[in-house]
């Protein structure tokens, strides 16, 4: 008889699982081309018409944060700075042009012009 039969896992294991499926998932669209990250120079290309134009602000400001903690997880101390987001050019396979600047201790994107 297993040992954790019938036992309901903790909060902060659910947590953990959700955190750890949220970091798989990023890693997946980076290994495909989807998502580049430059951590040096704290910006972010996405495929905009997969992760940009067709959601709403809650799920744009949602995704940037969830990114932003991506960059910041192998740090000691996480930096909190400001990310730019850029649209990949699908034609050229570059980084295309600028969607918003994501401001993780405010948890707000701006776009500033």
């Amino acid at each position: 008889m297993a040992y954790n039969r019938g036992k309901k896992p903790s909060k902060f294991k659910k947590t953990l699982d959700k955190t750890l499926a949220i970091i798989q998932s990023i890693k997946t669209l980076q290994d495909k081309g989807g998502l580049h990250i430059d951590r040096a120079k704290r910006e972010i290309c996405i495929i905009r018409e997969i992760f940009w134009d067709t959601k709403d602000d809650a799920w744009k400001t949602n995704f940037a944060y969830n990114l932003s903690v991506f960059m910041d997880v192998m740090e000691e101390k996480p930096k909190m700075l400001p990310i730019q987001i850029f649209a990949i050019d699908l034609e050229n396979k570059a980084k295309g042009p600028y969607l918003t600047t994501f401001f993780p201790d405010r948890r707000v994107c701006m776009q500033t012009q």
